[in-house]
């Protein structure tokens, strides 16, 4: 008997709760705006009476870096597409995965509008261990010392993180040194910003060919590559910044390809993550710590600056401005261990979030072509 006499597949067990669901909320909220527009006008609003744990526009604050979506011409305004338009915003959520991690779904998905539907993908916990074990598989695989870790993150945050923001430093090397079990300083996320870092160095032994400066940082790179690998099916906010930086890394070796390609893996990796929107809900409830939830908007902004998908919108955006308090921290000389003057403190966000306006202007520009 062959597949077409057989006939179609039944559906799963899953797909049909998730569409009940989904069947079940669209009419809830219809009735609710029947009710509503039923009322005097100082009735609340349907926002007001959804249940802020479901939407994220409900807690989201508005973006602080574009303020306000173009306006449509009159006469392209429709009125009947306000309700669909406040449904549709509505429906879009985070999920929490199976290591804690937050997962966003848009109003296109089912799947967030079923509450016991679990994601049975691997956790970001296993693709991690995985990705070490395929990393010390590789020839030649490089162990790097204290001192030449520190050295290499002195580097790092001196003429790298101070252009291209993307990881805190002050949560990073409390995690690094201190904590050593939270998701902020992955070896991934090390293995990278070292291999980036080895091009600002002159010792020898980060180079695969001594005589060659190109190859600094290169078995470095291919040990990040390998985890990298693996922790694509169960991506984190660390696997964002390395894809990052290993973007940055291919365009500094002229390789423009390679690098274009690590850049928008990180930019659809942040947007399957939710780093547009605003996290302090699950701040407050304790499911994400502060500085978890700094890390991704940190993470976020520094991404933005590299790519913007064409899926967001600037009025999507629900992300805060990164903190300013790493524009406290003095900015050094990484080798000598000194101020460099006539700049006392580094101002590293504060010239972060100036660079994402000056891109969320020229966006609104490049939205109108």
């Amino acid at each position: 008997m062959d597949a077409a006499s057989r006939g179609p597949r039944p559906l799963s067990k899953q797909y049909v709760a998730a569409l009940e669901a989904r069947v079940a909320s669209l009419e809830e909220r219809l009735s609710i705006k029947s009710n509503v527009s039923t009322r005097p006008p100082e009735t609340p609003s349907l926002t007001s009476q959804v249940p802020t744990t479901l939407p994220i526009t409900t807690f989201a604050s508005k973006p602080n870096l574009a303020d306000t979506p173009p306006a449509d011409p009159p006469n392209q305004q429709d009125s009947n597409s306000e309700p669909v338009e406040e449904l549709t915003d509505l429906l879009g959520t985070f999920k929490i995965g199976d290591a804690s991690e937050l997962h966003y779904l848009g109003p296109t998905s089912n799947f967030n509008l079923n509450r016991n539907h679990d994601f049975k993908d691997i956790s970001a916990v296993g693709a991690r261990m995985q990705g070490i074990e395929a990393a010390r598989q590789l020839t030649n695989f490089q162990e790097v010392s204290e001192d030449l870790r520190d050295h290499l993150l002195g580097l790092y945050w001196c003429w790298q993180n101070c252009r291209q923001y993307l990881v805190p430093q002050e949560s990073f090397l409390r995690d690094l040194h201190v904590d050593k079990s939270s998701p902020l300083c992955t070896p991934l996320l090390l293995t990278t910003i070292l291999a980036y870092a080895s091009q600002y160095s002159g010792k020898l032994e980060l180079r695969t060919n001594p005589g060659d400066p190109n190859t600094a940082g290169h078995q470095l790179y291919l040990q990040a590559k390998a985890i990298l690998h693996c922790e694509y099916e169960a991506p984190a906010t660390s696997t964002v910044q390395a894809a990052g930086l290993l973007g940055l890394y291919g365009a500094a070796l002229d390789r423009e390809s390679l690098g274009w390609v690590y850049v928008g893996t990180a930019s659809r990796m942040a947007f399957s993550l939710g780093f547009h929107s605003d996290c302090s809900e699950y701040v407050l409830t304790g499911i994400l710590s502060p500085e978890d939830a700094d890390a991704r908007n940190v993470a976020r902004w520094g991404v933005y600056v590299l790519d913007r998908p064409a899926c967001i919108q600037e009025y999507n955006i629900t992300a805060p401005e990164p903190s300013t308090s790493p524009d406290n921290l003095s900015w050094t000389d990484a080798i000598n261990q000194t101020r460099l003057p006539p700049f006392p403190t580094s101002h590293i966000a504060t010239n972060a979030i100036y660079t994402c306006e000056l891109f969320a202007i020229l966006s609104e520009v490049l939205d109108r072509l």
